[in-house]
């Protein structure tokens, strides 16, 4: 008997491509009751047929106490899906929830996690298997303590302010700025309150992309085409699949289900080409540390690296202040206001709901 039971509402390319396999490979431990999406039918998934409900017909007697909710649907469906849950009696449930939880024009609707009995962000980056290089002591000689990064390609917005949270252990940006260089490329400089520093190179690429860390002892990349072979972050390939990450004579490695979940990997394929595949990882490991008991992504961490990436992406720049961080009272009583006008000033007419 599996130890506990999940229910994934959504069905869409993320459900497909990265929670439903992820499942499949944790089924003994998470046992999934029920997948829940707009509207009910049957569709191909994972080799065989999957039967999807209507979310509207989610009662409260579908779901038992300990139950975990995994929410993966359209980014503006989340407050009417949350509020629905919120009539299930949601205290007894455990909520998992994808990045970035809402919309800066949700804000408010994020009030109704707490509604829950546990409310955590299913944002893989931070368990990106790559960055287990980083913390063997071998590789951090090569470059001492990690002090900036730059993602050319290789990182997106909100994610990529949550990789360098955990690449740089600092959960406070301090400021940052966006700069438009053209219709689709921008830059992005990051300042954390250790002082780390973070660039994004936009737009996001991963069949091309690549990124350098620099430390106080020298840098290292996974660009194959780096001038310093010792120096470049590489996959560990075997049998056409990838089974770990080397670098300088030293190599960490994945278990069997991840190697499984990594799917194919080309000789002389980037660590960044494989992003698709280490997403799955990443989840894979969320998902063990929630049946471990075990703290994933916090939520106010979460709705930070929205915060920021949708001043960014509206202002040019962001600056930490008790006004601007949803970790403060003030400053989510502010957030939330601003939203709430954003939130009337984009409001689309006509849109169909889950429930309509």
């Amino acid at each position: 008997m599996s130890e506990r039971r999940i229910h994934v509402i959504g069905a869409g390319k993320r459900v497909l491509g990265t929670v439903l396999p992820v499942l499949d490979k944790v089924a003994a431990r998470l046992a999934l009751a029920g997948l829940y999406a707009r509207t009910e039918r049957t569709m191909q998934a994972g080799g065989g047929e999957r039967r999807v409900r209507s979310v509207a017909q989610l009662g409260a007697g579908d779901l038992g106490d300990g139950d975990l909710i995994y929410l993966a649907v359209a980014k503006a469906s989340v407050p009417e899906v949350l509020a629905h849950l919120c009539r299930l009696r949601p205290e007894r449930l455990d909520l998992l929830i994808e990045p970035p939880v809402v919309l800066f024009r949700q804000l408010g609707a994020a009030r109704r996690l707490e509604r829950f009995h546990s409310a955590e962000v299913a944002e893989d980056c931070v368990e990106l298997p790559w960055l287990d290089v980083l913390r063997a002591p071998r590789a951090r000689a090569l470059i001492g303590e990690a002090r900036r990064v730059v993602f050319q390609g290789s990182a997106y917005r909100y994610h990529a302010l949550a990789t360098m949270k955990k690449l740089f252990a600092c959960d406070v940006i301090s400021r940052a700025r966006r700069k438009r260089s053209g219709a689709e490329t921008a830059r992005v400089d990051v300042r954390l309150k250790n002082g780390a520093l973070g660039r994004v190179l936009e737009p996001r690429d991963y069949a091309t992309g690549s990124f350098v860390i620099e430390g106080t002892a020298g840098s290292i990349s996974d660009d194959p085409r780096g001038p310093d072979p010792g120096r470049v972050l590489r996959p560990v390939l075997e049998g056409g699949r990838c089974a770990g990450f080397q670098i300088g004579g030293f190599a960490t490695t994945l278990d069997a289900v991840e190697v499984d979940l990594m799917g194919p990997c080309a000789a002389g394929a980037s660590v960044t080409s494989l992003m698709e595949g280490m997403k799955r990882v990443g989840l894979l490991r969320l998902f063990r540390r929630v049946l471990a008991g075990e703290s994933v992504y916090p939520v106010f961490e979460a709705l930070d690296d929205m915060v920021v990436d949708f001043l960014l992406e509206k202002a040019g720049f962001f600056a930490a202040s008790p006004f601007t961080s949803v970790k403060s009272r003030l400053g989510r009583r502010l957030l939330e206001g601003a939203s709430g006008l954003a939130l009337r000033v984009s409001r689309p007419a006509g849109r169909r709901g889950l429930f309509s």
